[in-house]
């Protein structure tokens, strides 16, 4: 017999938030209720509820809880144990038709657990959907997926490769209608405290390009491009590269200091490194992106965007740095908007005024 946790649940809870990480608990613990699923040993400590075997049954009811507006589910790229208890709970249950090899089906709605829409955030590095979060899909108002590809039937392709022909999933109707609760989802500036310490006065130049990060473990458009920094260094090109790691605050204040922040993509396009250096009155060179975005930074306004073909950072490195009063007046262009778009906060709005405009 399952042992059962009560918790008590605030009227002004409005958000229950169920995954490996908090978010909403961390930015509105006073709407906020946090199930805690696979997460840290940090995060699990600060949860409302950790769903284990003894508290399955707290938890499906608190999911029926009529004072939720949103049930939000962030996803992991590792899927905990409990992770089919979750997907019970929050999925209709037909939409749980789960049997051999984590398959899935599009059967008419069955008995509906959750009452508040169901909203998905999924911040991980993979430009692909979990074939176990296939369900979420199919039972969710909205999608939002950090790594949406520009054709955004590949998510849902891949995820079905070898089960359903591709060109018979893209003339579905039922399968469109998945396609289209899909949103991009900014990564923006990260939710840990030191992001505080982004400089918010002007610091004076003193460095043409920096970049701080890992090289070979991360993307070849790192290789590759590193390769290009160290011609250019070698002409007078003022460049400066930590690859172990920095301090928040060194690393901030050096962005500060440099006309040009590389940011390359790592083991997913968007990054931090992005908006951090666009706070930092920095402009961001970034290789061109393969993802939708929201509310993205934009060429030649906020930041600088490169063919990472063999000469394509060096030619925009040289054509840039050739007109410093330009980059300086992006920098601020692109400092403006981060804070407006991506922070936390932003992010937080954003998810929250979609999720209620379909309810």
């Amino acid at each position: 017999m399952w042992k059962t946790q009560e918790i008590a649940v605030s009227d002004r809870h409005d958000i229950l938030e169920i995954g490996c990480y908090r978010f909403f608990h961390e930015l509105m613990p006073d709407r906020t209720t946090y199930v805690a699923v696979g997460a840290s040993r940090d995060d699990a400590a600060r949860a409302d509820l950790v769903l284990g075997s003894a508290t399955l049954r707290t938890f499906r009811r608190l999911v029926g809880q009529p004072n939720f507006k949103i049930v939000l589910v962030r996803v992991n790229s590792i899927p905990p144990r409990t992770w089919p208890s979750v997907l019970q709970a929050v999925c209709d249950a037909s939409d749980f038709a789960l049997r051999k090899r984590g398959l899935w089906s599009l059967r008419p709605e069955g008995r509906r657990v959750r009452q508040a829409p169901l909203i998905v955030a999924d911040f991980e590095d993979e430009a692909a959907i979990l074939p176990c979060n296939l369900p979420l899909l199919r039972a969710c108002s909205i999608y939002f997926k950090r790594e949406l590809p520009a054709d955004r039937w590949r998510l849902l392709t891949d995820a079905l490769a070898g089960r359903e022909d591709e060109w018979a999933v893209r003339a579905d109707p039922r399968y469109r209608a998945l396609v289209q609760k899909l949103h991009p989802l900014p990564l923006g500036l990260p939710l840990v405290a030191t992001r505080h310490s982004i400089p918010a006065d002007e610091i004076q130049k003193t460095i043409d390009l920096f970049f701080a990060g890992s090289i070979d473990s991360r993307s070849w458009v790192r290789t590759v491009g590193l390769a290009e920094l160290d011609a250019l260094r070698h002409n007078g090109i003022s460049i400066e590269l930590a690859c172990d790691p920095l301090a928040p605050e060194a690393f901030y204040r050096r962005c500060a200091q440099a006309y040009l922040t590389w940011s390359p993509q790592g083991l997913g396009w968007d990054c931090w490194r992005h908006y951090e250096a666009a706070a930092c009155r920095s402009v961001p060179l970034i290789n061109y992106p393969p993802i939708e975005r929201h509310a993205p930074l934009r060429q030649d306004q906020h930041a600088l965007f490169y063919d990472p073909s063999p000469g394509g950072l060096t030619q925009t490195v040289l054509a840039a740095l050739a007109d410093k009063p330009r980059l300086l007046s992006m920098a601020a262009a692109a400092r403006q908007h981060v804070i407006a778009h991506h922070t936390p906060e932003a992010i937080a709005e954003l998810i929250l005024s979609k999720a209620m405009a379909t309810s």
